[in-house]
Order: C-alpha cells, then sequence, then structure tokens
C-alpha cells in the first residue's frame, strides 16, 4: 500500500483526521469564479413566478476499483460548506471528482482528475459511464457526470493528492471491498450520495441475485437477521403451544 493512502480497517478502527482549518470570517457574496448567482423571472400556467438560482459548471466523479487490491480508492477533502452545517463532518469521503471547467470533454476531465488526485493513469476509452444526473435541483440544476474505472498497482504514476497550486488538500482512502457495507454505515466517515449510487451499481454489475450479495452484508447484519428468525421460531411455538391449550380446554367442555 503506497505510503500516502489511507487504509479503512473498520468502524473499529477510525481513521486519523488533519487538523481542522480555522473560519477566519464569513461574508456575503457579490461575486465568484465558480458561481452566478442569478434571479429569474418566468410563467407557470399564467403565473409569474420569481427564482433565485446559483448557475454553476457540470462535473465528473469517477468510482476506482483496484483490482490488485480489491477495494475501492476515494477522497478525503475539507468542505467548508458541510462544516459549517456540521463541525463534526466537515472532513468529507468522496468520489474522485472535479469541475467540467475546460473546454474538453467529461472522458478528458475525469482522465485528468484520477491522476491529479489518486496518481492513477487511466485511459479515456477505458472509463465506463454509469450515469448522468442533476443534483441541486432547486438552486443550480448542475449535472454531474458518474463513471467507473478500474485500475492495478501499476497504474499508479504519481502521488495524488490534488492540485497545491489550486491549494488542493486531498487524502486519499482505500476501502476493501469486503469492508464497504460497514463503511457506508460509519457515522465517522460522512459521503454522499454519488458514491453510494455508484456502489449499488458496481454490485449490481458484479452480485446480480441476493445468495451472491449476501456475503457483501457486514456480520453485524446478518447476526440481527439470525436473531430475528430465532424470535420467529419462538413466536411460532408460542402460538402453537397456546392452540394446543386452547384445543385442550375446548375438549374438557365438550366443544367441537
Amino acid at each position: 500500500m503506497p505510503t500516502n493512502m489511507l487504509y479503512y480497517k473498520g468502524q473499529d478502527t477510525p481513521l486519523p483526521l488533519p487538523n481542522t482549518p480555522e473560519i477566519l470570517s464569513i461574508s456575503p457574496l457579490t461575486t465568484s469564479k465558480y458561481l452566478q448567482l442569478q434571479q429569474i423571472r418566468f410563467k407557470e400556467n399564467n403565473d409569474i413566478k420569481v427564482w433565485d438560482i446559483a448557475n454553476a459548471n457540470d462535473s465528473v466523479a469517477i468510482l476506482l476499483y483496484n483490482k490488485d487490491k480489491d477495494g475501492f480508492i476515494l477522497v478525503r477533502q475539507f468542505r467548508v460548506s458541510v462544516f459549517l452545517k456540521n463541525p463534526l463532518h466537515g472532513f468529507m469521503y468522496e468520489l474522485c471528482a472535479g469541475l467540467c471547467d475546460k473546454d474538453i470533454s467529461p472522458n478528458e476531465i475525469a482522465v485528468q482528475e484520477i491522476q491529479e488526485e489518486c496518481g492513477y493513469h487511466v485511459e479515456a476509452n477505458k472509463l465506463v459511464l454509469i450515469n448522468q444526473f442533476y443534483s441541486s435541483v432547486g438552486m443550480n440544476g448542475a449535472r454531474q457526470y458518474l463513471f467507473y474505472a478500474e485500475v492495478s498497482d501499476q497504474d499508479r504514476v504519481s502521488e495524488g493528492g490534488g492540485n497545491k497550486d489550486e491549494q488542493e488538500y486531498i487524502d486519499i482512502i482505500f476501502v476493501p471491498r469486503e469492508l464497504i457495507h460497514e463503511f457506508l454505515q460509519d457515522s465517522k466517515c460522512p459521503t454522499t450520495q454519488s458514491f453510494v449510487y455508484a456502489i449499488l451499481w458496481f454490485e449490481r454489475q458484479n452480485f446480480p441475485t441476493r445468495q451472491e450479495n449476501i456475503q457483501q452484508i457486514p456480520k453485524t447484519e446478518l447476526d440481527r437477521f439470525e436473531k430475528i428468525k430465532e424470535l420467529e421460531n419462538e413466536l411460532k411455538i408460542k402460538q402453537m403451544y397456546l392452540k394446543e391449550i386452547e384445543c385442550c380446554g375446548d375438549a374438557d367442555m365438550g366443544i367441537h
């Protein structure tokens, strides 16, 4: 495992966190490199409506699977917008991702982001488009292209970690496939909807039946299923016992 990659070992072994950044000030936004605040006036069913939007660039996100290590490559970075909502969840665990802010295809942007953030080289024609969808539809309606890519240890060509010229500070996280459900339930590792969606897609491709999927369920859930079965069996036995008592009582009273 590369020295700059953190290895997820389960909920009982929390990943070390960097120092939390300090908020210096909060001020109203007038202009932005990434957002264009607009007020839209439109007519719907003869009603004149006004809507405020924050126009934003489309983006790409990539589910990276390391076939040599049988696990997923994620990134962790500080998200100040999340931190302001919940100071316990400032560091988010996400898919490798980036904005479509260059005059090139989403595939090519995805290739650049994979190498910049995670250090792996992937050919653009090796990317699989999982889906494309819209996010924050009430605010900006930006579209995200969600890709899947397989990598091997030999594909790692740099340390990754983000573009320091853009003040990116990114940790690379490895999650074994056998622990992915535990990771998704780990409250100490807040993640995004696109990551959950991508994992569902991955399992749909590789584990199409319930019988195969059962191996992916964490032991804690399997224990819970077994406990439910035991309780159901106990309930059936009690119901049979009560029915026998009722039958005996009816027979004693001469009821047929």
